[in-house]
């Protein structure tokens, strides 16, 4: 029986290692929820990314191909024809601007577990714990197993 108690403890370390390493350890089901999560923001910002490139490739093609939108773009920044007068009046807005939007940087972020060393350090203190309390358990026992071992009054004042 006595064996039994300390590979107990050794078990036990083990297993709470193993059960906490595949929770909450660097590569466990936490840290896969995490790096999913980031995994979807990163495939929609692509997705993003996609249609903006598609909107500015349409506008390069009019830009390149079709005369009347590179006129259109020219008065919206001021310019025109050689016919053509203008006017400008002080203290009204400009032409509008035409900005498109590049879209939004998303950086990867490595998600925050419990260290793999924290984990071990943790099962191994579990571990000694446990082996030392079973082992002050069966010293407790045995002297209270074997009296003979301890001193009586009368034999410490004999010695005295």
């Amino acid at each position: 029986m006595n064996g039994r108690k300390y590979l107990l403890a050794l078990w036990l370390s083990i297993t709470l290692y193993a059960v906490s390493s595949f929770t909450v350890g660097p590569v466990g089901i936490a840290s896969y929820e995490k790096t999913r999560g980031s995994l979807e923001r990163l495939r929609t910002n692509m997705e993003e990314l996609k249609a903006i490139n598609h909107n500015l490739e349409g506008i390069m093609d009019a830009l390149r191909y079709d005369s009347d939108t590179i006129m259109v773009y020219a008065r919206e920044l001021g310019y025109g024809a050689q016919d053509e007068r203008f006017i400008r009046i002080v203290g009204l807005p400009g032409a509008s601007k035409r900005r498109v939007a590049a879209g939004q940087l998303i950086l990867y972020k490595k998600p925050e577990t419990v260290s793999d060393r924290f984990l071990r350090v943790l099962s191994l203190s579990l571990g000694l714990t446990l082996f030392i309390v079973f082992s002050v358990f069966d010293y407790i026992g045995k002297k209270k197993r074997n009296p003979s071992d301890n001193f009586s009054k009368d034999q410490v004042f004999t010695a005295l």
